[in-house]
């Protein structure tokens, strides 16, 4: 080779060494990685606690206590059919025994008050509807403006001014809650009606995150972090550069290497130091477990991407807004504790007082003008009507003359509104103040979630403000090309090509005997005068 072929030579091949670098730069760039794997790590950041073992399996058990209210409540609230039914169902045990109706209904009413109650307060929407026509009555019958009485009520009875307060928000968006225009299910179906918005975050939502919690955690490995990889490939880009400019620079001075020189010993060196960076970039792709790492977040990705879209997190907010609704309205009167039930008898006193009344005509005005009202006052605490339940099934297998068995049949086949509200109460009342499979769960500062108010918190306060705060780097990380599952592939093809080039340069730098063909340029040289 002459001198001038090896230099052209020896120009090209670092020459070639700069261009990588400077493509492996030009492809951080344009794929806009440090943009999107930042994003990605605000995502792994904001979301991590959500992903914890405690909180997804937390996340199913309150969803599943939010579905036990829903099936409970949806039968109360609106639904047209429910009414009918308890009709139905005194005229059923009459024609069943021969008793007349009304001693049917005293029969109930001697033995099981919360519960006959509770069926006469129903449809809800009656009691919302009634409540402003209550407040003026007792206006209308004292010194009381309405303003004035609502005022009285929210200082002096604070739980039952919860109740009737939030009462209506949940009647009226039951079956067309405030804020879900236009969000869908994962299969396009719409959520409109309380009992879809559980339905999708129960098995859309919630779903999802539990589908894709080995996933997450398997992304969100702490080391490294995913906006070191970028940085990396950005690093080895600079110094492929740097060094290939290097040495173009140390050839202009150096000049031509000869057989076994110092020279050729160093540019020896020089491409194993490249075949070093390949063998680095190699390494990274298991030491990093990239493969596994970046298919496991492409699979969060493709499962969690229609959750994250901006109808579907303002549904999510909106959804658990009533949902915060009707536990703000059932708090108070589920179980004793909740304090409705013991401030009913001090509100009759304080409205008789307003009005001149005694007590015993307070309640029959409420129950004569606003039945559904009363209804709902002596209803309170629903765990009473959990109560009732075994000695109600009793009577009423007694008093029909049929077992467990063909009562709950004959319930669900003619009455199957009332059937599914008495069937899951007890587990509404028992799980109240802890709900089954929240030993575990914490808020995001850790403290502990129990009640189902603590649930409420839970979502309303931690789990929609996540969805809400990653929303747009989570689209960013899953919008731009191309999926992350490139990533490792390009790396392994980058590391390997650097590689094999260095190996090859290294082949033909190797030091060879002087007076080999390939590098003796003694016959090149004019003879001696």
């Amino acid at each position: 080779m002459t001198r001038r072929a090896e230099r052209n030579f020896n120009t090209l091949s670092w020459s070639v060494v700069v261009f990588v670098g400077l493509v492996v730069i030009t492809l951080v760039l344009a794929l806009q990685l440090f943009p999107r794997l930042s994003s990605g790590q605000r995502v792994l950041d904001g979301a991590r606690p959500a992903f914890t073992d405690e909180r997804v399996a937390g996340d199913v058990a309150g969803v599943k206590m939010v579905s036990n209210i829903v099936d409970l409540a949806d039968p109360l609230v609106r639904d047209p059919r429910t009414a009918p039914e308890v009709t139905g169902l005194i005229a059923y045990v009459s024609q069943q025994t021969g008793l007349p109706q009304a001693a049917v209904v005293s029969a109930l009413q001697s033995k099981f008050p919360h519960s006959l109650a509770l069926l006469q307060a129903i449809p809800l929407q009656s009691v919302s509807a009634e409540l402003p026509q209550l407040i003026a009555f007792v206006a209308s019958h004292s010194t009381l403006t309405p303003v004035a009485l609502l005022a009285a009520l929210n200082q002096n009875f604070p739980h039952l001014a919860q109740a009737i307060n939030a009462l209506p928000r949940m009647t009226s968006g039951w079956n067309n809650v405030p804020g879900t225009a236009g969000v869908t299910r994962f299969d396009g179906s719409p959520v409109t009606t309380v009992p879809q918005v559980r339905d999708y975050l129960a098995g859309d939502v919630v779903g999802a995150v539990q589908s894709q919690r080995a996933n997450f955690q398997t992304l969100d490995r702490t080391s490294p972090g995913l906006v070191v990889i970028p940085a990396v490939l950005l690093a080895i880009g600079i110094i492929a550069t740097l060094y290939g400019l290097v040495m173009l620079l140390a050839l202009r001075r150096v000049g031509v290497l000869d057989t076994g020189s110092r020279e050729r010993r160093l540019t020896l060196g020089a491409w194993a130091v490249v075949g070093v960076v390949g063998i680095i970039v190699l390494a990274l792709v298991p030491i990093w477990s990239l493969v596994g790492r970046l298919d496991a977040g492409q699979s969060v990705l493709d499962n969690l991407r229609p959750a994250f879209t901006d109808a579907r997190v303002a549904g999510d907010a909106a959804g658990v807004s009533m949902v915060s609704t009707i536990v703000d309205v059932a708090d108070p009167i589920v179980l004793e504790s909740g304090g409705a039930a013991s401030e009913v008898p001090k509100l009759v006193s304080f409205v008789a007082t307003a009005t001149g009344l005694s007590a015993a005509q307070v309640l029959s005005a409420i129950q004569q003008n606003f039945p559904h009202v009363y209804g709902l006052l002596n209803a309170i605490p629903l765990e009473s009507v959990t109560a009732e339940q075994s000695g109600l099934t009793t009577f009423l297998t007694t008093t029909l003359k049929i077992t467990p068995d063909q009562l709950n049949a004959a319930l669900q086949k003619n009455f199957p509104q009332i059937a599914q509200s008495l069937a899951v109460l007890p587990a509404v009342t028992a799980g109240w103040a802890n709900v089954p499979g929240t030993q575990n769960l914490t808020r995001f500062d850790g403290t502990p979630v129990r009640s189902v108010t603590q649930v409420r918190n839970y979502f309303a306060l931690d789990v929609v403000p996540a969805l809400q705060t990653t929303r747009a780097d989570f689209q960013r990380l899953d919008g731009l090309p191309p999926p992350v599952t490139w990533v490792p592939p390009l790396l392994l093809i980058a590391g390997g090509l650097v590689l094999y080039y260095s190996l090859v340069m290294m082949y033909i730098w190797r030091p060879r005997p002087r007076g080999s063909p390939a590098v003796d340029r003694s016959a090149n040289r004019a003879p001696a005068a």
